[in-house]
């Protein structure tokens, strides 16, 4: 039979954090400036195997996977807020070392 992320419990929480590494409430993402260099992170956990890395997408934008964790233990990437854009819908998957399961 093949497995699926449905096969395990798998719960993913996201998360932004300011250059200082404090965690952004909504209202202060309103207030960021074009420069400004935010981490966006995510983490997760599953009842069976482990979690490896992560990609975020930015406005469809895919980025490029990252291993990279905060001392929090959350898959992070660094994003520069671009001129030009006051909205940004941001997604993010994890990556199951199970290949049967893979992304999600």
């Amino acid at each position: 039979a093949s497995k699926a992320a449905s096969d395990h419990l798998v719960r993913a929480y996201f998360k932004t954090y300011d250059s200082s590494g404090n965690q952004l409430a909504a209202a202060q993402l309103s207030q960021l400036k074009v420069g400004d260099q935010i981490s966006i992170a995510i983490s997760g956990n599953t009842s069976g195997g482990s979690i490896d890395k992560a990609r975020f997408t930015v406005n469809g934008n895919l980025l490029p996977e990252t291993s990279s964790k905060n001392s929090s233990g959350e898959f992070t990437t660094t994003y520069t807020i671009p001129a030009g854009i006051t909205t940004f819908n941001i997604g993010a998957q994890l990556h199951h070392t199970d290949s049967a399961i893979s992304w999600f």
